[in-house]
């Protein structure tokens, strides 16, 4: 099984990566996307359907523009805190052992 997988998480797995900073880094994240479709740079929200992890702790969170509907993906580093990778390596950890119950991608999927 290839190391470049990105699997897919759940929310509460994203809060349990970011504890405090939840807020502040995923909530505001996601009301401050771009989108093409209507045209609105740095203030679409993105109704959220997919959460990824990849291989460096980092988030690929994929939806639509909840103004347009238009599909819009955003990456979120949060590989940068130590704490958050730390977390996120134990959640991608446990996937792995556990693939048949989590959907995975090749990395850019």
């Amino acid at each position: 099984m290839g190391l470049n997988l990105e699997l897919e998480i759940s929310l509460d797995d994203v809060r349990l990566m970011l504890r405090d900073r939840f807020e502040q880094g995923f909530t505001r994240e996601i009301h401050t996307a771009t989108c093409t479709g209507c045209e609105r740079r740095y203030n679409a929200t993105i109704d959220v359907s997919e959460i990824w992890l990849n291989h460096i702790g980092d988030l690929i969170v994929e939806g639509r523009c909840m103004n347009c509907q238009t599909p819009i993906s955003k990456y979120l580093e949060t590989s940068n805190h130590q704490s958050a990778y730390d977390q996120a390596m134990a959640i991608r950890e446990l996937h792995i052992q556990v693939l048949k119950d989590y959907n995975a991608r090749p990395a850019g999927g």
